[in-house]
């Protein structure tokens, strides 16, 4: 099992700066920078349990999707999150699905992924984000740790060291669910 490393969302936001979007080759389109509200489905985690969510798993393979994934950002307001799912309001994205620089309007966050809900107080987290991926393996460890303070019981799907120089966040569970 994973370090269980439990942090609070102060420590770790002193820890590390919030930065602007990665973005490779030009500036995010902008359906891409539209700010999602609740009203689109945008909430703020608290303590568990979660109220309201899909159960789902994350994909156990390359050409495995999983189910019910939501994406998630830490940000100067908390842990924004939403589901996957298309939204009208934002047309130019592919397949009109949100983007994490829709969970802050294409500013700034320290980090961000995507989670699945096993229960309503156990989740799996992973650092997948184009936008705002993980800088190293310790700082997912640690933003899996403040999922952690907050009760849930947070399984990371892991840091994969191979693929480019200083490694990825992985976007798959390799483990038993």
């Amino acid at each position: 099992m994973a370090n269980e490393n439990v942090v609070s969302i102060d420590c770790f936001q002193r820890r590390y700066e919030p930065r602007p979007y990665r973005w490779t080759g030009q500036e995010a389109k902008e359906s891409e920078r539209i700010p999602l509200k609740k009203e689109h489905g945008l909430r703020i985690l608290g303590p568990a349990p979660a109220r309201e969510v899909q159960l789902g798993k994350p994909p156990s393979g390359r050409g495995d999707r999983g189910n019910n994934r939501y994406l998630w950002v830490i940000d100067a307001c908390g842990i924004p999150y939403i589901a996957e799912r298309p939204q009208r309001d934002l047309k130019g994205n592919k397949g009109n699905l949100p983007k994490h620089t829709n969970l802050t309007g294409g500013g700034e966050a320290y980090v961000g992924g995507e989670l699945w809900f096993a229960s309503d107080d156990s989740l799996y987290v992973s650092g997948g984000s184009g936008r705002y991926p993980p800088i190293d393996s310790r700082q997912l460890e640690l933003a899996v740790g403040v999922f952690r303070h907050y009760g849930y019981k947070a399984t990371s799907l892991g840091w994969d060291d191979a693929p480019v120089p200083g490694g990825r966040a992985k976007r798959h569970w390799e483990g038993s669910q």
